[in-house]
């Protein structure tokens, strides 16, 4: 051998071999032409000398495991080239056939995710010049605009090695940035700026600083282009993702970057509002939000989590579906947790008391909506057909699926939906409230509580559960930790247990745990001493316990006997405020104990509980038994106006 090609070889083993960990693929990258079989063959000979020479060192086996890595790249480069090569052809023509459609294209990824690996990295920048060379100049931003959709589905295809798709996505991106001067293709070239940074914000390989870093360059250098005036959607993406990147910033003053990262959120805001882009706004108002709690920026914290609530709730007043529904709100739930968090960090327990209603009150009202409109017996001809309409318009949207056809034609039914839905409040203020959430205010709540009334509400998030309590002039909360949900959890699975095993001689017991387990010797230290009459609104699966009956183990007591003026259940707050007005605007109301019993005929003590409760009523009951409660027999007009007359 050649003395002067055998010390570049041994320089570059010593380059390996001093170099910090992690940086052996760039070397080996930046010396590409060096890397062969006589190369592997030296670095074999230099590990035997090595291991002769530092026997209990560590360097000869991570020699040779460079040159069994090497080896095995040199066969898959040199034998495979023409499967990369056509698999890049079958993929680029499945882009342009189907109009880059991700149901087309990701299958093809999945049928050959064993070739997006490090030598389809090394043979795209090439692919993409040659395949560009043979083409007419004026077809070039087509093609290039193809080439940057594949490396977008690579980048998102979630199969195979996240760390080997982005690879890929950077060396496609960074291609096609030559291929699309500034100067004469700036709105494309800011786009793949865009995507740029997309991808190094989440490399995985390579020195996590340097790619956030790569990462704000390239936002940056869209940002030139993309300006508010120009393009402002794509403009409050980029800030969007500048926030991000500045948010995750690892070099400089985290505070500046902090700084940063607020200010790109809030310019992003200015255009992702709730009613132009909901879910757009969802996703920034989120990230503002949690930038803010982990600051222990109050204040900007409830201004990110309130901006993403107002999306949330406006694209579920949009979306055409109850499963769109429930899906938005699945991916949006977080948002009222964090609000509900950091107004209470704030002192804020009002707005934290609001959010909870609010959340509980939408998921009511579209369960409500989901029925069949209940057109009353009172109702006008005129009035009726307006109920008509609004049911038929409704019902409509609602069977129009998930395609949404004409989003002008949408807009304007929504905007028609609103009109008829105003038009029946006019005449029955009560009939919003079942199709609409409207936001409650807790002074609206206090109105209508006496000096000897007691409102708790719970209120269940993710790592926590709440109980408010509530009074004519004041609140307060009890707030559980961690350890303490999973206990309430451990507690519900083991009463449900019990209860299917028809166990009933352990319930007692399991009752008294309840005590301690809801945190109700805390709630009750909150509640004032003179209050008689308590008022529970429970949430999620506490609406199936008997907390009426959970007794307080220091005085044998139940709530039920140490609340003498009685206990009211409400699913909510807003509903309990309707109900409220709706009595007050009876003439002579009067107590009526309605009542359900045994209706399926296998609740074995349902039938026993129902005769107990009506004995306090009497003679003022109405109970439909066994085969008698249906929904027909119900909805009889003497039912109904009996069921009106009682309070």
């Amino acid at each position: 051998m050649n003395e002067e090609p055998l010390q570049i070889y041994l320089n570059l083993i010593e380059e390996l071999l001093n170099c910090p960990q992690g940086e052996e693929p760039k070397i080996l990258q930046e010396n590409e032409e060096l890397i062969n079989q006589e190369f592997i063959q030296i670095a074999n000979q230099y590990a035997d000398w090595l291991e002769q020479q530092q026997p209990e060192g560590n360097n000869a086996a991570f020699l040779r495991n460079i040159a069994r890595t090497l080896t095995e790249y040199l066969n898959r480069k040199g034998n495979n080239t023409k499967d990369y090569l056509n698999f890049l052809k079958q993929v680029f023509l499945a882009e342009i056939e189907s109009n880059s459609n991700p149901a087309v294209v990701y299958p093809i990824l999945q049928q050959h995710q064993h070739l997006l690996d490090d030598v389809l990295a090394q043979l795209l920048p090439q692919w993409i010049k040659h395949g560009v060379s043979q083409i007419n100049p004026e077809e070039t931003a087509a093609i290039v605009g193809v080439i940057e959709n594949l490396c977008i589905h690579i980048s998102q295809f979630p199969l195979g090695s996240r760390a080997n798709n982005l690879e890929i996505a950077i060396k496609g991106y960074e291609t096609v940035l030559e291929m699309r001067p500034r100067a004469t293709m700036a709105e494309q070239w800011a786009m793949t700026q865009n995507n740029l940074g997309n991808a190094y914000r989440g490399r995985i390989r390579g020195e996590r600083a340097q790619n956030i870093e790569h990462a704000i360059e390239a936002y940056e250098q869209s940002l030139q282009v993309r300006t508010r005036d120009a393009f402002p959607e794509q403009w409050a993406m980029t800030q969007n993702n500048l926030g991000n990147a500045y948010s995750d910033r690892i070099r400089g003053e985290r505070a500046q970057n902090i700084e940063h990262a607020i200010e790109a959120y809030e310019q992003s805001l200015q255009v992702r509002t709730p009613t132009a882009f909901p879910l757009d706004c969802l996703q920034t108002g989120r990230n503002l939000g949690n930038i803010g709690k982990a600051e222990k920026d109050w204040e900007t914290a409830m201004k990110g989590y309130g901006q993403a609530i107002a999306g949330v709730e406006q694209s579920r007043d949009w979306a055409i579906t109850q499963y769109s529904k429930k899906e938005i709100l699945g991916d949006a739930i977080g948002v009222y947790h964090g609000m509900i968090e950091v107004c209470y960090q704030a002192g804020q327990l009002d707005r934290a008391f609001t959010t909870v209603e609010s959340n509980k009150s939408r998921y009511l009202v579209e369960l409500l909506a989901a029925t069949t409109v209940n057109i009353p017996d009172t109702a006008t001809d005129d009035q009726r057909q307006v109920y008509q309409a609004y049911q038929q318009l409704r019902r409509r949207l609602d069977i129009s699926g998930l395609q949404s056809g004409n989003s002008e034609e949408l807009n304007s039914e929504r905007l028609q939906l609103n009109e008829l839905l105003n038009e029946i409040k006019g005449f029955d203020p009560n009939f919003a409230v079942t199709q609409k959430v409207e936001r409650i205010k807790l002074s609206e709540i206090q109105s209508i509580l006496d000096p000897k009334t007691v409102i708790w509400e719970w209120y269940i998030s993710d790592d926590k559960f709440y109980c408010f309590v509530i009074t004519e002039n004041s609140i307060d909360v009890v707030i559980s930790n961690e350890q303490q949900l999973e206990q309430l959890k451990d507690w519900s699975n083991g009463y449900f247990d019990s209860y299917v095993q028809e166990n009933w001689n352990t319930l007692p017991e399991k009752l008294g745990y309840f005590w301690e387990t809801l945190l109700l010797p805390q709630v009750l230290e909150k509640t004032p001493k003179h209050c008689d009459k308590l008022i529970l609104i429970p949430h999620q699966y506490l609406h199936i316990f008997p907390i009426h009956a959970v007794y307080n183990p220091e005085n044998n007591l139940s709530l039920a006997e140490t609340f003498k003026q009685g206990i009211q259940y409400s699913p909510s707050c807003q509903l309990l405020q309707k109900i409220e007005e709706k009595s007050r605007q009876r003439e002579d109301p009067k107590p009526l104990f309605f009542g359900i019993q045994n209706p399926t005929e296998d609740l074995f003590y349902g039938g026993l509980e129902v005769e107990i409760i009506a004995e306090s009523f009497k003679p003022d009951t109405f109970v439909l038994k066994e085969k008698e409660a249906s929904k027909t027999k119900l909805l009889e007009v003497n039912n109904i106006q009996q069921l009106q007359g009682g309070n």
